[in-house]
């Protein structure tokens, strides 16, 4: 029993030591896969926050620049200003040249008549002056009336133009600070993403390195233990083989 113990021991021992063996190379290879994921992991949130960094860099500045403008009253209407269409700018150079010229030709008529001098010469100047001096003021009118409108209409385009210009520079800049602020929570997010995946990594090789000291402290104490017991039992056998116990003889 002694030969057949040790023998069954020596099997046992070669039987651990190949199921230790594989058991240490199934957790290599977990720590390894480990390793690979966590290297994966990092390539995919180093390009992610690669491609965040820029616009989150922008964010502060865009804030700013959001902020100067909106703290910026927009355009406001106010009265249009008429001062610079005056009827009197708008009247005929021409007109005195105009009402002499009418004047002579009525003196002349007068005269061929012989009435140069009388009350109806006199009547007929002042009404051909005051004919074509109420033509020329209705003229001067009309054309001031035509380019005050146009002034109007050009200043009320332009109100409007630079208000709604205003606005869209303000939504515009509103706009960029929102990309830029989710660039930044994307990249902040990517961070902790990151760090969480190393932790995690951490975490889980540690154990996995744990758990392969433990095997094989188990796997150690158990030879340990076996090569006790085999030590045990071959000082048992070389005692019964060579130093027999010798059998006591009654009363002896």
């Amino acid at each position: 029993m002694g030969i057949g113990s040790f023998i069954t021991n020596g099997v046992s021992a070669v039987g651990d030591y190949y199921a230790q063996d594989r058991e240490q190379d199934a957790i290599n290879r977990k720590i390894k896969a480990a390793q690979e994921a966590r290297a994966v992991g990092d390539k995919y949130y180093g390009e992610a926050q690669g491609m965040y960094q820029p616009g989150a860099d922008n964010y502060l500045s865009d804030v700013s620049k959001w902020r100067d403008v909106a703290s910026q009253k927009l355009p406001e209407y106010q009265q249009f200003d008429k001062s610079g269409y005056d009827v009197n700018a708008y009247l005929d150079p021409s007109m005195a040249y105009q009402q002499e010229q009418a004047a002579r030709a009525v003196q002349q008529s007068a005269a061929a008549q012989g009435g140069l001098y009388s009350g109806a010469t006199g009547k007929a100047l002042q009404d051909r002056a005051t004919k074509l001096a109420q033509q020329d003021y209705g003229n001067a009118f009309d054309r001031m009336t035509s380019d005050r409108a146009f002034g109007y209409q050009d200043w009320t385009k332009k109100f409007d133009t630079d208000r709604a210009g205003a606005v869209d520079h303000r939504s515009s800049l509103s706009d960029i600070v929102t990309r830029s602020q989710g660039e930044r929570d994307n990249l902040l997010e990517s961070k902790g993403g990151q760090a969480n995946l190393a932790m995690g990594n951490i975490t889980d090789i540690g154990d996995l390195q744990a758990s392969k000291d433990i095997s094989r402290g188990n796997y150690l104490r158990g030879q340990f233990n076996r090569a006790g017991k085999s030590a045990g039992e071959g000082a048992d056998m070389v005692q019964q083989t060579y130093f027999p116990t010798k059998p006591k003889i009654a009363g002896g």
